[in-house]
């Protein structure tokens, strides 16, 4: 008997070696593609700078006490976010199968843009990397179709036949092999030829989202390598992971950093940069779509309230500062966001000043904004093939990275939930992607690419921003923001000093925002973001009324797990003739039972003694007397 409140260690090698090695794979899955691909589309389309305002302001309000909150659950108890909730009450642990299967369901369509990013890396390591920025191709459209770098050889020329000066030069356009007036394309929707490629020779689509006619194989295969390369890597444990993240995380950044220099120094980026930090139509700031596009936006970049966050925590040492790590994962996911961003609409004002356009006009938003304005920065640099090369490298290497810690969360909690699987590791983790993989083979036909947008659409953020928001309410008002500052205490300290009330670990600010806004400011965006327009895109022919009916579907299925999982434990309560008001109370596996329970009243103690020992999904009732054995993280010892 320790007479000690404080909780024991988690087991040696179920934790990190080194801090940075967490903050690495906090990084790995939060910073990503959707850093460099989904960011600076939402920012294309809600009005470039405008959509930063709000953005940050989440990230503040949202993000920040988000993140946090994540890590100090997963830390504290050492566990996969279904018995975080568990411990704190029976009935909830729901909410912890609906972040895992909003996680897998990311994990799904994920694995779609790393075989994308896979048959662009083969096209460049065979030498076909020269070939997306031509019109000259089997996929182009010629009549369509707009070469960047042809469009020097229009300089100093007129169109044939021109017998005059008076045409000036910025006025002509490189098309169909000679130059022309840019008035005659007036009306005429130009695509890059990088563009193109994506569209034309990688997805290769049909006209809707039931329209199948043929398997997209060169996706197909890149996909299988992929899950492959999932299964093999975390095979060797999320501390091997961490490892691998000095790699996946800090190459990208360097790249990214070159990319950026690179992207500002092109002719016209100061007009993509000014339409992304400086545009002046502030009137999207009263638009809610803006509001709803950054709070979901910031919820899949920061991977909150899909309990990755909080599985990685949960191999941390008790006592690592995951406060400091919470605000260095910010800073490190919105810089990339804003560097990438910058990259991206740098290359943009480029392109938009070849054509003579506006920038708005260069290029159609959704994934082939970052799939062809990138490759058409890549191929106006010295050595072009190596810059593409390095760039999918870095695209892989965030995907990948993020890909594994998806997949990782769902087999630590079935891990948590079926014990035995602990010694059939490669089982789980070859089962979870083999799933996930027949799942995902829809998004390798040629209407992959409606099906892409529909998991994009519906499948993580709404559900995402649900899911955080149910945290808070979660730890306010039935765990209790005094236990949780109790907690929090025992792992940080108690702090102290004027900085610390304000800013450090346990300030007044993250309890306030834990019970008032976050939730309230969650309540108000989930609102909002269910209100949408329909048919999707204003396309009823490749949108049709099933996308939003399978859309929704995919979006409320995660959440039936509430439910579910709440009738399992009554009945599993019921079998064992324990009061069905336990349901409700601080199981003795949580970290803190001893110290919490010692203030419940006399009934409450009654129902107490007679509480479980042992997780569900143990085989064997475990005394108290071997309870500290078996739960690494319970203080039980003091009982």
């Amino acid at each position: 008997m320790t007479g000690s409140d404080e909780p024991a260690e988690p087991e040696e090698d179920q934790k990190f070696d080194k801090g940075i090695e967490f903050l690495l794979s906090c990084l790995g899955m939060s910073v990503g593609l959707g850093n460099l691909w989904r960011f600076p589309t939402r920012a294309y389309e809600n009005g470039g700078s405008v959509f930063l305002i709000p953005y940050l302001i989440c990230a503040l309000l949202f993000g920040l006490p988000g993140v946090y909150l994540e890590f100090a659950l997963g830390q504290y108890q050492g566990k996969s976010p279904p018995f975080v909730y568990r411990r704190i009450m029976p009935v909830l642990e729901g909410f912890g199968w609906v972040a895992a299967l909003l996680m897998a369901t990311v994990g799904v369509y994920f694995m779609l843009i790393i075989s994308w990013i896979s048959v662009y890396l083969f096209n460049v390591v065979i030498g076909n990397s020269g070939k997306w920025g031509r019109c000259d191709n089997k996929w182009n459209d010629a009549a369509t179709c707009f070469n960047i770098p042809a469009q020097e050889l229009c300089s100093g020329a007129h169109p044939a036949g021109w017998n005059t000066s008076d045409t000036p030069i910025q006025k002509l356009i490189y098309m169909n092999g000679s130059c022309h007036d840019k008035e005659d394309y007036e009306n005429i929707t130009l695509v890059s030829a990088s563009a193109q490629y994506f569209q034309n020779f990688i997805v290769r689509p049909s006209t809707s989202l039931t329209d199948f006619n043929s398997i997209n194989w060169p996706v197909f295969i890149a996909m299988i390598i992929g899950w492959v390369i999932t299964v093999l890597s975390i095979w060797r444990g999320m501390k091997f992971v961490g490892k691998l993240s000095y790699v996946t995380v800090g190459l990208p950044y360097i790249i990214v950093t070159i990319l950026f220099v690179r992207g500002v120094t092109l002719e016209g980026a100061g007009d993509g940069l000014r339409f992304f930090f400086a545009g002046s139509d502030f009137s999207a700031l009263w638009n809610y779509n803006t509001w709803t596009a950054a709070l979901t936006q910031m919820c899949f970049s920061l991977s909150i309230g899909f309990g990755g966050l909080m599985n990685i925590a949960s191999y941390n040492r008790r006592k690592h500062n995951c406060y400091r790590d919470a605000i260095y994962l910010i800073i490190g996911d919105t810089a990339m966001s804003l560097i990438g961003g910058a990259a991206v609409f740098s290359t943009l004002g480029f392109l938009a000043r070849k054509r003579g356009v506006d920038i708005s006009e260069v290029v159609a938003s959704g994934p082939d904004l970052a799939f062809s304005a990138y490759p058409d920065a890549m191929n106006q640099m010295p050595v072009p093939w190596l810059w593409n090369f390095l760039f999918f490298v870095m695209l892989w290497l965030l995907g990948i990275s993020s890909e594994f810690v998806m997949v990782e969360l769902v087999c630590s909690c079935l891990r948590d939930r079926f014990p035995e699987f602990c010694e059939r590791r490669i089982m789980v983790v070859g089962g979870v992607s083999a799933i996930l993989f027949v799942f995902g083979i829809v998004l390798t036909t040629d209407a992959g690419i409606y099906w892409f947008e529909l998991f994009d659409e519906y499948g993580a953020g709404l559900g995402a921003v649900v899911s955080a928001t149910s945290m808070c309410v979660i730890i306010a008002y039935l765990y209790g923001l005094e236990h949780f500052k109790f907690d929090l205490n025992l792992m940080l300290g108690a702090g102290g000093g004027c900085c610390s009330i304000f800013l450090g670990h346990n300030s007044p600010y993250f309890r306030v925002n834990w019970k008032w806004i976050s939730p309230v400011f969650g309540v108000i965006l989930i609102v909002l973001s269910c209100w949408k327009s329909y048919p999707h895109h204003n396309d009823p022919v490749a949108y049709p009324v099933l996308f939003d009916i399978l859309g929704w579907t995919l979006a409320i299925t995660p959440f039936t797990m509430i439910p579910l999982c709440a009738f399992l434990a009554y009945r599993n309560f019921k079998k064992h003739d324990i009061p069905t008001r336990g349901l409700f109370l601080v199981q003795k596996q949580h970290p803190s039972y001893q110290r919490i329970s010692s203030d419940w009243s006399p009934e409450r103690k009654r129902i107490g003694l007679r509480l479980p020992c042992h997780e569900p999904g143990d085989q064997v009732a475990v005394s108290l007397s071997t309870l500290h054995s078996v739960n690494k993280n319970s203080d039980l010892e003091s009982i």
